[in-house]
């Protein structure tokens, strides 16, 4: 009879885990550097679809003035365009007549309603307003791959809210996934 170098329970228990092991520490390094994409938005399931909430962005800021452009998204699974919600900063009041959303393949422009407004620090005026918009042209809108503006147009002219090619290049690509999930789940 022949007795193996090494008992069963090694070979059937131990070595298994091992190798499983080794495979897992050394692609872990290359699997953590995927985005979570939890971390930009949250759904919830209603009676109607479920709600998706993508969190505020702020990248976007005023090519003269240099203020910054906040907007968030809301999108109900079961309607065929999300509600975008902004805020604006600015020295004066000036109400936004609409809001565009320009890059090389669309120009979509959407009429803009009031939220509030109210001034900040006795320097700058929020303007809170919000505005609908088709989805799949708003998904359109972060698959550029050029920077694309947001231009805010008021009685008293045009504000121009560009961002830098780095930031447009991570949020492009992770807002991109979070619309091309909700696609895949609708």
């Amino acid at each position: 009879m022949q007795t193996s170098a090494f008992p069963p329970f090694f070979i059937t228990r131990v070595l298994p885990l091992a190798i499983v092991f080794l495979i897992f520490s050394l692609s872990a390094p290359f699997s953590v550097t995927g985005q979570k994409l939890t971390r930009y938005y949250t759904a919830a399931l209603l009676d109607s679809g479920t709600l998706y909430f993508i969190f505020p962005l702020d990248d976007f800021q005023e090519k003269v003035t240099k203020s910054r452009l906040i907007f968030d998204i809301s999108y109900l699974s079961s309607r065929d365009s999300a509600t975008v919600n902004f805020s604006y900063f600015l020295p004066s009041a000036r109400p936004a007549d609409s809001l565009t959303f320009q890059s090389p393949d669309k120009v979509t422009n959407c009429p803009s309603t009031k939220l509030f407004m109210d001034i900040e620090n006795q320097q700058k005026w929020h303007h809170r307003f919000t505005c609908t918009i088709h989805v799949k042209d708003l998904a359109l809108f972060f698959q550029s791959v050029v920077p694309p503006e947001i231009i805010i147009a008021t009685n008293e002219g045009r504000h121009v809210y560009r961002i830098k090619k780095s930031q447009w290049k991570k949020q492009g690509n992770i807002i991109s996934s979070v619309f091309q999930m909700i696609e895949a789940n609708s």
